[in-house]
Order: structure tokens, then sequence, then C-alpha cells
């Protein structure tokens, strides 16, 4: 019985560790990397493409768009997500676009909200490096230490995402 009790206190422990270490750091920090056999522009065209979106970007199953044109700062979109069977939604808004270059948004949603910066940057004239920056912060005291230690699951997810785009542009 003794021995029960202290599992159970250490594992109180943990928990609580967990829920602080959420508070104190709530941000998952990440990037993501990948090199593209294609001219930037064709990666710039694809990864644009509102209509080839759901061939890569994981999870997603439709967007819609809420506010300005696309491409442009302020510009606002739904993104609509099915993985493993939940559906969520994420609100995106475009931040900074450089054609060819950068691709800058945050996104909203109910456990989190993050901000994204990718950078395309031309190798030689077939080849195109596409890095990914991205911070996410979970919302409420639930949700912060849960992003904060989900960050290498959402690293994984997002490669698995640029994986696919690098695929459908060299298929294409």
């Amino acid at each position: 019985m003794k021995a029960l009790k202290i599992i159970g206190g250490i594992i109180l422990l943990l928990i609580l560790a967990m829920f602080l270490i959420g508070l104190i750091s709530p941000r998952a920090e990440y990037e993501n990397s990948i090199t593209i056999n294609a001219p930037v522009e064709e990666v710039w065209q694809v990864f644009t493409d509102s209509e080839k979106i759901d061939q890569w970007l994981y999870g997603v199953t439709g967007i819609e768009k809420l506010e300005g044109e696309p491409l442009t700062s302020g510009s606002r979109f739904k993104l609509f997500f099915d993985v493993d069977g939940e559906q969520f939604e994420i609100t995106e808004e475009v931040t900074d676009v450089e054609p060819n270059k950068r691709y800058a948004f945050s996104m909203q949603s109910e456990p989190l909200n993050s901000k994204v910066d990718i950078s395309f940057t031309v190798i030689d004239s077939a080849k195109t490096q596409l890095t990914a920056l991205t911070t996410a912060e979970g919302n409420g005291v639930l949700w912060k230490p849960i992003i904060r230690f989900s960050g290498s699951m959402m690293k994984q997810q997002s490669q698995i995402s640029y994986e696919n785009l690098k695929l459908l542009v060299e298929s294409e």
C-alpha cells in the first residue's frame, strides 16, 4: 500500500511538473526543410494553388476564403482538416508574401495559435530549398503544456506535408 502511495505521488508530481513547464515555456518551435528538384517558380505555383492544397497539406479537406485577395497580406481563409477521423478547422491570415521567396502567416484555432514563415531559396535553376520556421503556442492552461510537448509530432506532420509537396511538384 505504501508503494502505491509513493508511485501515485510521483505520478502527481510529474503531471504538475508538466503543467508548470507548459505554463512557464508554452511554445513549441521547430524548423522543416526540404530540397525540391524543380525551379522556384514551379514550387511557388504549386504551393500557392488552392486547388492543389489538399494533394499535399496533411489532413486538409477544404478551404474557404474569408476576406482579402489571395496571396496578399491581411487575407484570411479557413482550412478544414480531418486527421485520423478528428475534424477541426484553422483560420489562417497571410502576414507577408514575396512571390517565389517568402510566404508567412499566422494560424488560429481553439487549441493553439501559431506563426509560420516559409522561405523559398534558389539552389540552382532546377532546385529549390523550402524552409519553414514554426512557432506554436497553446491556448489555455490545458493546451499550453500539450502543445509545448507536441513539437516533435507537429514537426513530423509538417515534414510529411512538405514531402508530399515535393512529390507533387516533381511529378508535374
